[in-house]
C-alpha cells in the first residue's frame, strides 16, 4: 500500500510504502543506541537535536518528512514539543533510557529507509555533546528565522517547517554526505 502525505498550503508531499513514524519512536531508536550500562547517557536537550537532524535527513534526502510532529524553535534549539513533554521530567540531566524504551514506539523493521536516515544521524551526530548540536541548530536558518530577533533565552514557540528545513539543508552538508555515498552511483553512470 502506499501512503500520501500531503502538508497543507502546498509545503512538502510525502510518496512512501510506509506512513510517517511519530517522533516518539524516532526518540525511542536513540534511546536503544545508548548503552546505559555501560554509563552512556542522553539528555532531552540532545535527543530534541537527533530528532531535528532526522527530520533534516530525510527532508534532504528523501524528499519527504520522517516523522508528522511539529518542530518549534525553543530558545535551546529546534524542540519536538511532544517528545520534550514526554521527557521533561528528566530536565537537564540522563534519561532513564530502561526505564524509557517502549516495545510500542519499535519502527516496522521492513522500513528501511527511515532506518538507514536514523543510522546516518547517529553516526554524524551521536557522539557530539547537547550542547555542540545545540550551537550547531543555532548557527542554521531554519531555527534563525524562526526563533527571529528575539533575545537569547526568551521563549519561542514559532515552528520550524518542513519547507524551511529542506531548502536550508539542501544547500548543506547534508548534501555532501548523499554526494560522497552515492559515489560509486556517480563513476557507473559518469555523473
Amino acid at each position: 500500500m502506499v501512503y500520501l502525505k500531503t502538508i497543507i498550503m502546498g509545503q512538502i508531499m510525502s510518496i512512501s510504502n510506509h506512513p510517517p513514524l511519530k517522533a516518539s519512536q524516532v526518540a525511542d531508536y536513540f534511546l536503544r543506541k545508548i548503552d546505559y550500562s555501560a554509563g552512556d547517557s542522553i539528555t532531552n536537550l540532545k535527543l530534541q537535536k537527533l530528532c531535528y537532524f532526522s527530520q533534516a535527513y530525510s527532508l534532504y534526502l528523501k524528499h519527504r518528512i520522517l516523522f508528522e510532529d511539529k518542530i518549534e524553535a525553543w530558545a535551546h534549539g529546534p524542540v519536538v514539543p511532544n517528545v520534550y513533554r514526554q521527557f521533561k521530567k528528566y530536565k537537564w540531566t540522563s534519561i532513564d533510557t530502561v526505564a524509557e524504551i517502549s516495545n510500542g514506539n519499535r519502527i516496522d523493521p521492513a522500513n528501511q529507509d527511515a532506518f538507514h536516515i536514523l543510522e546516518q544521524v547517529w553516526r554524524s551526530h551521536g557522539q557530539k555533546s547537547a550542547r555542540a548540536l545545540e550551537h550547531e541548530t543555532h548557527k542554521d536558518a531554519p531555527w534563525i528565522d524562526a526563533y527571529g530577533d528575539r533575545s537569547p533565552g526568551q521563549a519561542c514557540n514559532e515552528e520550524i517547517t518542513p519547507t524551511a528545513i529542506k531548502d536550508f539543508y539542501k544547500k548543506q552538508s547534508i548534501g555532501r554526505i548523499a554526494w560522497q555515498e552515492n559515489a560509486d552511483v556517480r563513476q557507473d553512470h559518469h555523473i
